[in-house]
């Protein structure tokens, strides 16, 4: 895991040393040197596509979340939508396309639910959440699927490009998620203010309105 996240990211592991700290329950948590993971959340048996999510996910973090986070919440999607999406990647790499397909599906549920609710907000939205769970069907769930749309967008080269650009431009620093849209568009030669302007900020929105 730690070899193909450096590799997406274009950057080693920001730590020297990390750990994993095993509870009891399904907690998944991530710290700036280690995870704390339940027992619950774990793998139950080997290979198993569908049950190594928090390992990844968690240790994701220490690249997006840990060494650049989001300037404010308004952009915490940032930590947890690449997070997630790079879960999935993951899956990719590891047991092949059907098991991204089926997390980007576990995403697309979560989020379609919350659209049922009549909660469909821009990613960057600064407003108030009626319930954790939605508040994570849109900064988790929507901005995993915004990240597997980049992806298909702009090609695997560019999109992993442009991923790679954002990471090493900003580590150790704070982030918006102009700096996502302006490394992208840097990797890819395209102006991709419509499709943010759709998935980050709102149908109608400018550059200038979003910040």
């Amino acid at each position: 895991m730690v070899a193909f996240l450096s590799a997406k990211a274009g950057m080693p592991l920001p730590v020297a040393d990390y750990s994993q700290l095993l509870v009891e329950g399904d907690e998944a948590q991530e710290a700036a040197t280690y995870s704390v993971l339940g027992s619950d959340a774990l793998p139950r048996q080997p290979d198993d596509p569908s049950q190594d999510w928090a390992i990844v996910h968690e240790l994701t973090h220490q690249w997006w979340g840990n060494l650049i986070t989001c300037e404010t919440l308004k952009d915490f999607w940032l930590n947890e939508g690449i997070t997630t999406f790079m879960t999935a990647a993951w899956k990719q790499h590891r047991y092949g396309r059907a098991a991204y397909e089926a997390e980007l599906n576990e995403a697309r549920s979560r989020f379609e639910k919350a659209r049922a609710m009549g909660f469909d907000k821009p990613l960057a939205w600064n407003g108030t959440y009626p319930t954790l769970g939605v508040r994570r069907a849109i900064q988790y769930s929507k901005g995993a699927l915004f990240m597997a749309q980049l992806r298909v967008t702009l090609g695997d080269a560019a999109f992993w490009s442009g991923l790679r650009r954002y990471t090493r431009d900003h580590a150790g620093g704070t982030v918006t998620s102009i700096d996502l849209k302006r490394a992208m568009e840097e990797a890819s030669g395209r102006d991709l203010r419509p499709l943010f302007a759709e998935w980050v900020f709102g149908e109608g929105l400018s550059e200038g309105q979003s910040q």
